[in-house]
């Protein structure tokens, strides 16, 4: 879970200097209004890798819902939830859409082979898009957007354990290299045995069970490549937990 990088509670901090229009409505005309709802969101952010993970396995680095909740991945294992006021969530869109988000290209510039791909999402109630750019090939606006994105400060930021995630793992064959880090699985034998099925890669869990693998992992403290876990005669590899943040219906 690469994805799913520390930030301080506070007010919300604009990056972008830009003239609001009329209450409601962005600087190019699109009406800013939006569902306020804890399962739909209306911001999402991610940067992912043009080199493919070890698992398709991914998640969004900031989602912040349409009733002002924000889930933002600050690190491996580590993500923090906090809360915006209704004002400061639509002055927050109101300035991405009066840079001209809604005109810009959902492909952008490429990045270097290697490089990372910024991509960003917004949901209102007339329309919605996702525009996509290399992280150091990008230019303004959507550059800046991204930057403003990246350094907002979430007020009453806290630290959060996912109740729902995706659970994914390999069976090692052969003996781990001298030095790896071994560790017994205390949990449910089943959950690994589950998610490294090859047919159906990953296996989702909920709950207080949720909490706990995520828990096992963090508490290892090194990258799935660098732990090992042992379950009866079998060890298991590269063991990653990622989070299912709530999505229209779900």
């Amino acid at each position: 879970m690469r994805k799913l990088r520390p930030f301080v509670a506070g007010t919300v901090t604009m990056m972008i200097t830009v003239i609001l229009a009329a209450a409601g409505c962005g600087g190019t005309g699109v009406k800013v209004e939006f569902t306020r709802s804890e399962r739909n969101p209306v911001i999402v952010y991610q940067r992912t890798s043009a080199l493919p993970p070890v698992y398709d396995a991914s998640g969004p680095d900031l989602v912040i819902y349409g009733n002002g909740t924000a889930f933002r991945m600050t690190g491996p294992l580590d993500i923090k939830r906090g809360s915006f006021t209704d004002e400061e969530l639509k002055k927050l869109l109101t300035s991405i859409v009066a840079t001209g988000f809604f005109e810009l290209k959902t492909k952008g510039e490429e990045p270097p082979l290697g490089g990372d791909t910024d991509h960003v999402t917004v949901y209102l109630k007339s329309r919605s898009r996702n525009v996509s750019a290399g992280a150091a090939t990008a230019t303004s606006p959507f550059k800046d957007i991204v930057a403003q994105l990246r350094g907002l400060k979430i007020p009453k930021e806290q630290e959060y354990i996912p109740e729902n995630l995706v659970l994914y793992s390999s069976v090692f064959q052969g003996t781990p290299p001298a030095g790896a880090k071994v560790l017994p699985w205390g949990l449910d034998p089943k959950l690994l045995e589950a998610s490294s099925q090859a047919k159906a890669p990953g296996t989702g869990v909920s709950g207080a069970e949720a909490q706990a693998v995520w828990n096992a992992l963090k508490q290892a403290s090194g990258s799935p490549d660098e732990v090992y876990w042992a379950v009866g005669n079998k060890i298991y590899a590269r063991v990653v937990a990622v989070p299912q943040f709530p999505m229209p219906g779900v």
